[in-house]
């Protein structure tokens, strides 16, 4: 993900990162940017007037660097609108930040088609492989993580991706400023507190499967069922079974 991001950036391609929140977008935005000036707009604030952020868009677009639209799934009809076309009337360098493609409607999914290119960054529960190295980069000061604190975190589902995995770090290192971090300094801030709540190899293959389905079906059960080819009881058993949330 990290040399698309860069690829876009060196070429100063519009580009449209999706994830869900926590991913890391905004870091995302960044490495495309590289060393040009960010511009960062939420679309969260539109409520606060629309006419008015879109103006402060519209006359960021002549300067240098990236304008960063974050939110997009958030953004009003009319904005999306006055938005694309101000995409169709400059060369203005934009990156858009946005949830799950599927959460994109309307004016929103047509905003977004104007993007040469797009990247989804994947949610960190399937990204378990990289989870002890991510932890050690968080990890505040000269704290060190046993392997019991790595495999506890590893077996977490993380809803709120990087940052609840930040925020769990940051906690634990406030309860223990040196030496090393244990799996009981670390499980105040998990859901699951033991690492043997992790699920075996063939149940987060089958965990990832199912999550992905509902993405793709707007968390629809009965459409994910039969897309997975199983009843809708066998999904909601697999469910429970499996802690799909």
């Amino acid at each position: 993900v990290d040399e698309r991001l860069r690829s876009a950036g060196r070429a100063r391609r519009r580009v449209l990162i999706s994830g869900e929140p926590g991913a890391g977008r905004s870091t995302a935005a960044r490495v495309v940017a590289g060393d040009e000036p960010v511009h960062e707009f939420d679309a969260s604030d539109v409520v606060t007037g629309a006419a008015e952020w879109c103006a402060r868009v519209e006359a960021a677009a002549s300067a240098p660097g990236l304008l960063v639209i974050d939110g997009v799934q958030l953004l009003p009809p009319l904005a999306a609108v006055r938005l694309a076309r101000l995409l169709d009337t400059t060369t203005a360098w934009f990156a858009l930040l946005s949830g799950p493609l599927p959460e994109l409607r309307g004016e929103q999914a047509t905003l977004a088609a104007r993007m040469h290119r797009r990247i989804e960054l994947p949610p960190l529960r399937e990204r378990r492989d990289e989870i002890p190295a991510i932890a050690r980069a968080l990890l505040p000061g000269s704290l060190r993580l046993t392997p019991g604190a790595l495999e506890l975190l590893s077996s977490q589902q993380w809803p709120g991706n990087l940052r609840e995995l930040e925020g769990v770090l940051a906690g634990a290192a406030d309860r223990r400023s040196a030496g090393d971090l244990t799996a009981a300094d670390i499980a105040p801030g998990c859901a699951d507190t033991a690492p043997g709540a992790a699920l075996s190899g063939w149940e987060q293959a089958e965990y990832d499967v199912i999550v992905r389905t509902l993405r793709a079906c707007d968390g629809n059960k009965v459409r994910a069922a039969k897309q997975l080819g199983i009843s809708r009881s066998t999904l909601y058993n697999r469910m429970r079974a499996l802690r799909v949330r």
